[in-house]
């Protein structure tokens, strides 16, 4: 599942694929215009939202939907569940959790150990970067 940093500025894009509602495979090419997903945070009350959804690729069926700031500014570990059904599609689900803020993770370029534990008398060590590092 793709991390969003908590209160990013530019939160990334959440990818997801549309596919037509009669075969359930065959990619959709939509005008996007006015598309808009509903979404939820942690379990709060669905919401609709401003921003379209983006076309990447008509082709694939390959689509985008960028969350605001205010979207991600909540507690990191909640997930962001949105759901959409654009005329003649399938409807579709995509999710992000929100992860630490990068403030956390800011200048972290080298792996840095986390959550050591024993197993078997083992030590089993996860590792991370500053663009995967989970600090829970």
């Amino acid at each position: 599942m793709q991390v969003i940093p908590q209160n990013a500025a530019t939160p990334a894009p959440i990818p997801f694929t549309l596919v037509d509602a009669t075969d359930y495979k065959t990619p959709e090419d939509i005008s996007v215009t006015g598309v808009k997903p509903t979404v939820f945070i942690g379990g709060t009350a669905l919401s609709g939202t401003a921003a379209d959804i983006v076309k990447v690729n008509a082709a694939t069926g390959q689509y985008t939907w960028t969350p605001t700031q205010a979207q991600v500014n909540v507690t990191p570990g909640l997930v962001l569940h949105g759901y959409i059904a654009p005329s003649g599609c399938v409807p579709r689900e995509f999710f992000a959790q929100i992860g630490p803020s990068t403030a956390l993770t800011a200048g972290l370029t080298e792996p840095v150990e986390v959550n050591v534990k024993k197993i078997n008398d083992v030590d089993v060590i996860g590792a991370g970067t500053s663009g995967n590092l989970w600090r829970g």
